[in-house]
């Protein structure tokens, strides 16, 4: 039976008299508004996908899309821009928590600086353009992936298996609530970090369980995802590692991965990806691989139109090159300079000379070979030299690094400009979207290029030059990181990932450089710690920690000994062992006069002293980046001062004052457009309400912070601030609207191998339900993991932990609650997630992003 009303917050919907109240007074809406609100609040357990809506709002009626979003911002502007929740290219989601009988609560919409626009659960990309010749490979992955876990779609190099992957992974969103996700392997050299470099694909900041294939699966245990792992087969003993992990522990989760050879994995459904279809002898023109070729062709030039006069040509290139993606893509991009009859006519010689004349048809490889050695070959000896110097990028890469690297004596950097254009225009260097935009080479012309380089004795001479080149653009980054916000700098940055690891592997190698690997983790400390990597970043230091050389400049000493500061910071690295650091930091910067870089050691120096008992180191530093800071440096800088200042105001007992003081940081922080900050200073104003004892004012801050997090997909990054909302709401005794926000902050704490955060909460849910030995396990649980990590609860912790001893006293006699205590301390997260949550479905439908 409908409802009367619908509740939620101040609104009152009311499908009988199609009326919506606010604060009990009708609101103005329109018929369509009216009739879009119900349609979204009645299916408001899922996403309504347009189409759905058009027919459910204008049924029988043909409309453009901006109807709806007509109507979509009407309602937003009177109901908060939270409410309505875009999930973009697929529909819309009503995001309040709605009572159609009794009493409910909602969460205030976000802050006015960061208008939410909600991310899509998958990090797949625009859509890729048309698919030739692929429905029935489409269909047939489609119906493999409905029942099967794991899938691989193997065939020859160049033959469209990423294409074809991206395509039915875009097209499975609705069977994978926590999403599709594109793991690319293609850039690693090195098996070990494939575990890490798929966290980081799904969103999460890799940790040293995550970077094992096995505590990686585990952490993903209640996770509802599809994952694409691209380009396999250098790899393949870490990949089948990796998905042979996901089928063992993470039941949920489905995997579709791309190779020229299977993983050999029990229960692994291999599908073989064949060439496009080709004309048959006498036939027309008819068929994938010719309109392929043609889309190409007139791709480069529009004029182009297939006649009778190169009927015959065009077929038999697609012949020749077997019908294979890519080299019909090398051929087709060569008919504007040579025609078709040119290219139909050198292609055939080259595979002569290539195949010797003594086989017929060659195997798909060796075609996509011969096809990338003919179109190298019609280089001109620049370009070709300028081809094979970018095989040393690994990913993608901007032209400044591009110039550096290839440019020599006769090849100077207009040239190199002009040479790079010109290797685009031939689909031998791919462009990717962004501005300024750049450039990646194919795998397989990668490896050719490396193959070249090998062959002129240039490849070590490369190598050292993309080093050298990497670390210009780390110091770079070094530089301008004080003076940007954290996101912002860190999503300019992180597409140079891949080649930093590369010059890193080689500076740290047998033919490397000592000095080179110095500078390069010298500068990319904030780069390890803002983008998630942390581990990868202690793992370098590791190995040049040996062979740091006492010699080298004081400057390049105090930028590793400040990076070593900064990865202990944020737990990278021993306290004590980052604390030496941070006062060799200190002393280097005090001689060498540079003030700003000295002030952010003293602020990292702080908290390790804090994290050591080194209490009386910290006033000294205080005082010393007091008269250090001056007015006009950057924002983001000055931040540190205030922010090490007012975080020791807790220890000398005076909260309010700590609260005030970040209340204002994240005005200013918001003013200055750096959200991070402005996050994290938000968390630090609700940790001093809930031991101010006013807990709803926490979940009051914390909820427009959720929101604006939630808005952004990032809510791994940020999963502290979900789960200190779900229990501020816990101790403001609202565990009915805690709900929502502790199904998702469990499932990401677990993701993070951190569920042992929300303690004594999870046992005073229990609690509140009346499961009091659920609630004494939980407790038992939560006194063993704290033993377990050597720590002492925080002061909201413990306040929760006396709250949950007082509320279990009364009802269990002292032996029954050491019973269940010890029961409780053997618990894994699975069972405790569970336990907590009333074994009750391990997701609200709208929050949860892996």
């Amino acid at each position: 039976m409908t409802p009367t009303t619908y509740r939620f917050g101040r609104f009152h919907l009311q499908p009988q008299t199609r009326q919506l109240l606010v604060d009990g007074q009708p609101a103005r809406l329109g018929a369509r508004a009216f009739d879009l609100l119900l349609a979204l609040v009645e299916r408001r357990e899922r996403m309504v996908p347009r189409g759905e809506l058009f027919q459910l709002v204008w049924p029988g009626r043909v409309v453009e899309d901006q109807n709806l979003k007509v109507q979509v911002v009407a309602l937003r502007k009177l109901l908060g821009e939270a409410i309505i929740q875009t999930v973009p290219g697929r529909g819309y989601r009503f995001a309040a928590e709605v009572d159609d009988g009794g009493t409910t609560t909602i969460a205030p919409p976000p802050a006015p600086t960061l208008p939410p626009s909600a991310a899509a659960p998958t990090n797949l990309g625009a859509a890729l353009g048309t698919l030739f010749g692929r429905e029935g490979d489409l269909a047939a992955l489609h119906g493999l992936l409905a029942g099967e876990r794991l899938v691989t779609l193997c065939g020859a190099g160049g033959i469209g298996k990423t294409r074809l992957a991206r395509r039915v992974a875009r097209e499975r969103f609705d069977h994978h609530p926590d999403g599709v996700w594109l793991v690319e392997l293609a850039p690693l050299a090195d098996g070990a970090l494939v575990a890490a470099t798929t966290a980081r694909a799904l969103g999460f900041a890799p940790t040293a369980e995550r970077s094992s294939a096995e505590g990686l699966a585990r952490s993903l245990a209640a996770f509802r995802l599809l994952i694409v792992l691209d380009n396999c087969e250098h790899l393949i003993d870490a990949a089948a590692a990796l998905a042979e992990a996901l089928l063992a522990h993470a039941p949920q989760v489905k995997l579709l991965a791309t190779s020229q050879v299977a993983l050999h994995l029990p229960g692994e459904q291999v599908y073989r990806l064949g060439a496009l279809a080709l004309p048959a002898p006498g036939d027309g023109a008819d068929s994938a691989a010719v309109d392929l070729f043609v889309s190409r062709v007139r791709a480069a030039d529009a004029r182009f139109a297939l006649t009778s006069a190169h009927h015959d040509a065009v077929v038999d290139i697609c012949r020749h090159l077997d019908g294979l993606p890519l080299a019909l893509e090398l051929a087709a991009a060569r008919v504007p300079t040579l025609g078709v009859q040119g290219v139909r006519e050198r292609l055939g010689e080259r595979l002569r000379l290539l195949t010797g004349g003594a086989r017929g048809a060659p195997s798909r490889q060796q075609t996509l070979r011969d096809a990338l050695q003919w179109s190298h070959a019609l280089l001109g000896p620049d370009e070709q030299a300028v081809l094979r110097r970018l095989g040393v990028f690994a990913g993608s890469f901007g032209l400044g690094a591009a110039q550096q690297v290839c440019a020599d004596a006769q090849i100077d950097a207009w040239a190199v400009l002009d040479h790079l254009a010109a290797l685009v225009d031939k689909s031998l260097v791919l462009t990717e979207p962004g501005e300024p935009p750049r450039y990646r080479l194919l795998e397989s012309t990668r490896a050719l290029a490396l193959e070249e380089l090998q062959r002129c004795g240039e490849l070590g001479l490369c190598r050292k030059a993309h080093a050298h080149a990497t670390a210009g653009l780390m110091h770079q980054a070094y530089e301008t990181q004080p003076k940007m916000a954290g996101l912002a700098w860190i999503a300019q940055w992180l597409c140079e990932t891949d080649n930093l690891r590369e010059a890193m592997a080689w500076s740290l190698g047998a033919q490397g450089d000592m000095r080179v690997a110095a500078e390069l983790f010298s500068s990319a400390g904030a780069f390890w710690h803002l983008s998630g990597w942390i581990g990868e970043g202690v793992a370098h230091y590791r190995a040049l920690q040996p062979r740091i050389d006492p010699a080298w400049p004081a400057e390049l000493r105090a930028r590793i000994a400040l990076a070593v500061a900064r990865l202990s910071a944020f737990y990278g690295i021993d306290p004590g062992e980052g604390a030496r650091a941070a006062r060799e930091a200190v002393g280097l910067l005090r001689e060498s006069g540079n003030p700003q870089r000295l002030y952010t050691a003293l602020y990292f120096l702080i908290p390790l002293a804090e994290r050591v008992s080194s209490f009386d180191e910290i006033e000294p530093a205080l005082a010393e980046m007091r008269a250090l800071e001056r007015p006009d440096w950057p924002p983001a800088l000055r931040l540190q001062g205030r922010w090490a200042q007012a975080r020791q105001l807790p220890r000398q007992g005076r909260s309010l004052e700590y609260r005030d003081a970040f209340v204002r940081e994240v005005q200013l922080c918001s003013a200055m457009g750096d959200d991070r900050s402005a996050w994290l200073a938000a968390h630090s104003v609700a940790l001093a309400e809930l031991q101010l004892g006013r807990p709803n004012d926490a979940v009051q801050v914390l909820a427009g912070v959720a929101a604006q997090i939630r808005s952004r997909g990032m809510q791994r990054q940020f999963v502290y601030q979900i789960a200190m909302l779900a229990t501020a709401r816990i101790v403001a005794g609202d565990a009915q609207a805690a709900g929502a926000d502790l199904h998702e902050a469990v499932a990401l704490l677990r993701g993070e191998g951190a569920l042992w955060w929300l303690g004594d909460s999870l046992g005073r849910v229990a609690a509140r339900r009346g499961d009091f030995d659920a609630a004494a396990r939980l407790q038992g649980w939560a006194m063993a993991r704290t033993a377990e990590r050597g720590d002492r609860r925080g002061p909201v912790m413990q306040a929760e932990s006396e709250r949950l001893a007082a509320e279990l006293a009364p009802r269990l006699d002292a032996e029954r609650l050491r019973t269940l205590q010890a029961e409780g301390a053997l618990l894994d997260d699975a069972a405790v997630a569970a336990l907590a949550l009333g074994a009750a479905p391990m997701e609200p439908p709208s929050r949860r992003v892996p």
